[in-house]
């Protein structure tokens, strides 16, 4: 039988079970615990979550609330986006599908005014093509990128799919964009071109300007620096000492020297370049596949770009296509006839206007840049990732195409 676990005087008779009163424990009050003092980042983001709320009921915008308080709580995360429905002025209308996007307070200054510089870039941006371009993107119904004018925030009009694909977010949705989108991409590409009559200060101000889509001379170091990137090397190239991509690239290509190879061939294009430095061009700067969205040509667009935080501004023609269209034919790695397309109609679009040798460069040196750069990442992932099978298919698929470059130079 176990030990009572309470301890009596021998004079209290047992039989009774009762306790003297001098035995009887008194439970203590427990201290009292001073009040939990908030982190001021919590009480910042606290701080934020009630603006928003305002607006979004002010604005007649009717969201998910856990959804909402799960974003606010992301410490992470940088911006607040919200799919709901919007109740519009006139009673007999139905409520509108919208998407609000707002940015969150970080925790380093520094990085929230990088978040809000961003913000204001994508929405000063996809206005301006919405606006005053045929480029495809969803309209923007309100905004306010001025942080002294209350919260920054943006809303649009949600993507409508209909039966169409949608948004194309995992690897193997890449699989789905066919010669038809090929011929919108491009379509759009184009259409980014010669905006020197209608971009104003303001957008051109925080618009992205790097030197790989400013001018030869950028084109070229940047070419220069993605070849000498130092990388660890991949599978059977691996070693802890780090080596330059292009001796990788040599190796895995069978070009040798491939270096000078690499700079002669974007030497010998440099008239076409350079004579395509005037006026004033848009280059999104990310176009990948995850960063499009296809409709079904009745409820919705087609094919509509979106993501516009890396968009730039530059001073030639030839230079933002090879960007762009580079971009998204080395990351639709899985999808051989969907980067043939695109090569095709780049081509063909600019052969249409007699000037077939400029659609050539362009894609000679959007695949000789943009497989490359992406080569040197994938040349130094830790042995884990890179011995990954998905990994290493989109890593050989990838360094593969790589020649094509000297293919389509060599039929200029």
């Amino acid at each position: 039988m176990p030990e009572a676990s309470l301890e009596t005087d021998p004079t209290t008779p047992l039989e009774t079970h009762e306790i003297a009163k001098n035995q009887i424990p008194v439970s203590k009050e427990p201290p009292e615990r001073p009040k939990e003092e908030k982190e001021p980042f919590k009480i910042e983001r606290q701080e934020f979550a009630n603006k928003a709320t305002s607006l979004l009921e002010e604005k007649k915008f009717y969201f998910d609330r856990d959804e909402f308080d799960r974003q606010i709580a992301d410490e992470g995360r940088r911006y607040l986006t919200l799919r709901g429905m919007m109740m519009p002025e006139e009673k007999d209308r139905l409520p509108y599908d919208r998407f609000f996007k707002a940015p969150l307070p970080q925790k380093d200054s520094e990085r929230e005014n990088k978040v809000k510089e961003t913000f204001r870039r994508q929405v000063l941006a996809h206005d301006f093509l919405d606006g005053h371009t045929d480029f495809p993107v969803s309209e923007v119904i309100e905004f306010n990128t001025d942080a002294t004018n209350g919260p920054m925030y943006a809303i649009m009009a949600a993507y409508q799919e209909g039966s169409g694909v949608g948004f194309l977010n995992k690897p193997e949705d890449a699989e789905k964009l066919n010669e038809r989108h090929a011929q919108l991409v491009v379509r759009a590409i184009r259409e980014l071109a010669h905006q020197e009559k209608e971009i104003k200060p303001e957008l051109a101000e925080v618009l992205e300007k790097r030197p790989a889509y400013q001018n030869y001379e950028g084109f070229l170091r940047n070419i220069a620096d993605i070849l000498d990137k130092q990388v660890n090397g991949a599978g059977e190239f691996y070693s802890e000492d780090k080596k330059p991509l292009h001796q990788i690239l040599e190796n895995r290509t069978g070009i040798l020297d491939f270096r000078e190879k690499s700079l002669q061939l974007v030497q010998r294009l440099q008239p076409t370049i350079e004579k395509a430095q005037q006026g004033i061009h848009l280059v999104h700067g990310d176009l990948a596949p995850n960063n499009l969205f296809l409709g079904d040509g009745v409820e919705a667009l087609e094919l509509m770009a979106l993501d516009f935080e890396y968009l730039g501004i530059s001073g030639n023609e030839v230079l933002a296509a090879v960007y762009d269209l580079g971009n998204l034919r080395a990351r639709s790695w899985n999808n051989e006839a969907f980067r043939n397309a695109l090569d095709r109609e780049m081509i063909e679009s600019y052969k249409a206007d007699g000037q077939e040798e400029v659609g050539k460069t362009i894609v000679a040196l959007g695949t000789l840049r943009s497989h490359m750069n992406l080569a040197g990442f994938f040349e130094n992932y830790k042995p884990e990732k890179s011995s990954q099978p998905i990994q290493k298919e989109r890593r050989e698929l990838t360094e593969k195409d790589i020649a094509k470059a000297w293919k389509v130079a060599g039929e200029i």
